[in-house]
């Protein structure tokens, strides 16, 4: 039952919500809110084609989630991908159920509860084939095993559970680093929950399970990375540009918004404490208090996107659960759950968002997010750049434009800075002077696309002027410009 209980949430939730793999959303959508699943898909697409990470082709995370892409197109493309989504927040969204059970006992509107706050955390990201979602499934498992071990009794839950944390901070070290906070607090937690318990040597072994599961994606990419001599560049990208694009001025008003948004889910952690231990199991009221309080001053520092909270939706839901689960049933004249009042407003949440985010996709749209947008797009390429021209390599360049034009247009860029160009300058010194370079030299591209917006000419119109001449074709996007 729990097991087609979270096949049918990870189903839902990827069908009605990844807007960039779902086969509701049937193009390669152009639009701002695929932005990142849109470059990954483009950059494993390079990587498998022989073109190396880093030297050829930018970004300023890990390999971890570019190998799932790479993966996906290997075995049969974007529905690949989707299905690798499924199968992927089908196991997170089980363990989930396991913990719950764990906590609460078996009962069924609980398990809905979590299933829909699951389903409405998936529809606020939106987008699908993000960093944190790859992550995800090993923070279920490891809370489930850690809670297992507390439960129940015995040595080995503590054991898998650390191994799974483990694998957690290694894959994010590999992709974005920020999202190793799970697995880190997660250990932490255990750590003091054990210490409290006065588990001597024990620790140590469940330490050792942990630095073997962190190994673990080091051991499958790094040789790859001293192989093909990307492994300076690879660290810099992950460890210093990816600090530097966190803490830049840019998005200053993106992180107070997100702060106020961390600092309002602590004050709830707080209450849900306070609840959990009052009325249920002190240790675990303490491990899910010290897990919060670890991650909220980390997400206060760094975070700028709600998308950057996918790794801790576990924690979020597990801990609102579990806190829900103890609270006195509402008298009348039948007892009621306050998980079903709970559960209706998640469930009509989610009911009314994906039938508006459908139906915008193929109507008036959602800012560039449209059907109509994409195709808009998709036809401009194939109409006024020929396939032979296409196909050329470096024969085509785009500036500060979705990395969906490359893939619609079956283009192969030889510019390592391939897109949000505008962005990456910001944090990367190299990228204006490596455009100026490529721009004016003798084996420049033809044909550029470059961004309707005001950013892109104020950064890059004294190097796009002197080299390109304006034509007046042009989509809501982009506008098209051949070399002099």
């Amino acid at each position: 039952m729990l097991s087609l209980l979270a096949f049918l949430f990870a189903f839902l939730s990827v069908l009605f919500f990844s807007t960039s793999t779902s086969p509701l959303y049937p193009l390669n959508n152009a639009d701002f809110i695929n932005l990142d699943s849109n470059l990954f898909l483009y950059e494993a697409n390079l990587w498998i084609h022989g073109e190396t990470p880093y030297l050829d082709f930018f970004d300023h995370k890990g390999l971890y989630h570019l190998a799932i892409n790479a993966l996906a197109l290997l075995l049969g493309g974007r529905y690949m991908l989707f299905f690798l989504q499924i199968l992927f927040g089908f196991v997170g969204v089980l363990f989930l159920f396991f913990a719950i059970e764990l906590l609460a006992g078996e009962k069924k509107d609980l398990f809905l509860l979590a299933g829909f706050l699951y389903l409405s955390l998936y529809a606020m990201g939106s987008s699908g084939n993000v960093e944190g979602e790859w992550v995800l499934p090993y923070v279920s498992l490891a809370y489930y095993y850690y809670l297992k071990g507390m439960k129940k009794g015995g040595l080995a839950p503590f054991r898998i559970a650390s191994f799974f944390a483990g694998i957690e901070v290694g894959c994010s070290l590999n992709s974005r680093p920020l999202d190793a906070i799970w697995g880190g607090v997660i250990a932490v937690s255990f750590f003091v929950y054990a210490l409290r318990r006065k588990a001597g040597w024990e620790i140590v072994f469940d330490a050792l399970a942990a630095i073997l599961g962190l190994a673990i994606p080091f051991a499958l990419i790094l040789p790859f990375a001293f192989a093909q001599g990307y492994f300076g560049p690879m660290m810099v990208a992950i460890y210093s540009d990816s600090f530097s694009y966190v803490t830049h001025q840019a998005w200053e008003k993106s992180r107070w918004l997100n702060r106020l948004l961390i600092l309002l889910v602590y004050l709830l952690g707080v209450a849900f404490y306070l609840i959990e231990k009052k009325k249920g199991d002190k240790g675990t009221a303490l491990f899910f208090f010290l897990s919060a309080s670890i991650a909220a001053p980390l997400y206060f520092l760094f975070a700028r996107f709600t998308t950057y909270y996918w790794s801790g939706y576990t924690f979020y839901i597990l801990n609102l659960v579990y806190a829900v689960s103890l609270f006195p049933l509402i008298k009348g004249r039948k007892e009621r759950s306050w998980a079903k009042i709970i559960m209706g407003f998640w469930a009509l949440f989610a009911s009314v968002w994906s039938i508006t985010l459908v139906s915008l996709y193929y109507t008036s749209g959602f800012g560039n997010f449209s059907y109509a947008s994409s195709k808009e797009i998709a036809d401009f390429i194939s109409t006024n750049i020929s396939e032979d021209e296409r196909q050329k390599k470096g024969n085509v360049f785009a500036i500060d434009c979705d990395a969906a034009v490359y893939t619609i247009g079956g283009i192969t860029t030889t510019e390592k800075y391939l897109v949000n160009q505008s962005n990456w300058a910001s944090f990367v010194p190299d990228v204006r002077s490596e455009l100026l370079r490529y721009l004016s030299s003798a084996d420049k591209p033809r044909y550029l696309l470059v961004g309707n917006d005001e950013e892109t000419w104020a950064n890059f119109g004294d190097i796009i002027s002197p080299n390109y001449e304006a034509t007046t074709l042009k989509t809501t996007a982009f506008s098209l410009y051949l070399s002099k």
